[in-house]
């Protein structure tokens, strides 16, 4: 059964943050961080989503809704965009099915070599 509170402690613990570090960070009182982590209060959706914020994690993990693995090509040149793009396919769906390097596989390491040939 799915436990938000819990869910918010555990991340917090990880983090090795406070409840008064995340009540600070979030501009809330400890009292309230408590109220959150022991479900005596929920916390309300923009107040979720500075929670998740502060301990730097997705919305989706503190609700933790499946959702498909997603990266962000912010502040990447067009070419580490690609890259990162044949990697992403790569790990997810392998190409490789003998002891020879696929045709993909052979293309990221063309594209690793152009891009560090480049800077």
């Amino acid at each position: 059964m799915y436990d938000l509170g819990a869910r918010i402690k555990e991340v917090r613990e990880k983090r090795g943050v406070t409840q008064a570090e995340l009540a600070q960070r979030i501009n809330r009182s400890v009292p309230t961080i408590s109220s959150y982590e022991t479900n005596a209060q929920t916390p309300p959706t923009d107040i979720l989503v500075s929670i998740a914020n502060a301990l730097n994690v997705p919305i989706n993990y503190l609700l933790e809704w499946e959702s498909p693995m997603c990266y962000s090509t912010v502040g990447l040149n067009e070419r580490q965009t690609r890259l990162l793009d044949l990697l992403f396919r790569e790990f997810t769906t392998p190409t490789k099915t003998d002891g020879n390097l696929s045709r993909q596989q052979m293309e990221i390491l063309r594209e690793i070599i152009l891009l560090f040939e480049s800077e």
